[in-house]
């Protein structure tokens, strides 16, 4: 990731960018493309959150490439603006005829992140805390190289570490959402993802 320490952007200038960026207390992170694998992971865990939430009408999910503006400085510039790699907003939040195209000065009540080997885990803190304490409900943090997944809510920042032998669950924001994690890391078990897939898909899990 690097760093460009520019003054006062705005949502043109962000939107004109032809990388993929992240502005943090007013400094531009040009963030580095992904290996495979990271995509691949995203790609699993956005599709089962999808499911789930199209099955039960609960609200929009998105996957990475979709930024949210946190913080704007007195001068209307941007001072915080995140690129998580999926989440999922309420109709609450976002209602369901609410205009799509623009960029989004809300926080989602869930941020996914798949952490990559070069991340330093200060910085995942950091990003985690901000991210709980700016509206966010919860945030899972998605590990390919340990096949762990990290939730993390405002009452546990630290959050609970679950391994391919635990399941996910969704917590009070995604009642009935239940994914054994061994089905987001392991590859070969793809008879078993696609039947998480469809009970995902039955309403209220029924």
């Amino acid at each position: 990731m690097a760093d460009i320490p520019l003054q006062g952007i705005r949502s043109a200038e962000l939107l004109a960018l032809p990388d993929r960026a992240e502005v943090i207390n007013g400094v531009l992170h040009i963030m580095s493309p992904n290996k495979f694998a990271h995509s691949f992971y995203n790609g699993r865990i956005f599709n089962l959150l999808a499911a789930y939430v199209a099955a039960n009408n609960l609200g929009t999910v998105a996957t990475n490439m979709a930024g949210f503006i946190f913080e704007r400085n007195p001068d209307g510039s941007i001072k915080d603006y995140k690129v998580p790699d999926a989440t999922f907003l309420t109709y609450d939040r976002l209602p369901a005829d609410a205009e799509l195209d623009q960029m989004l000065e809300i926080a989602p009540n869930l941020a996914i992140e798949v952490l990559s080997e070069s991340e330093k885990p200060q910085d995942v803190k950091d990003k985690t805390a901000y991210y709980l304490s700016h509206g966010v409900q919860q945030v899972w943090l998605v590990d390919p190289h340990t096949q762990t997944i990290t939730v993390c809510t405002p009452q546990k920042i630290e959050g609970d570490r679950l391994t391919i032998t635990d399941t996910l669950t969704g917590g009070d924001l995604l009642a009935g959402f239940r994914v054994p994690v061994q089905v987001i890391f392991d590859r070969t078990a793809n008879t078993r993802y696609t039947q998480t897939l469809q009970e995902l898909m039955k309403t209220n899990g029924q």
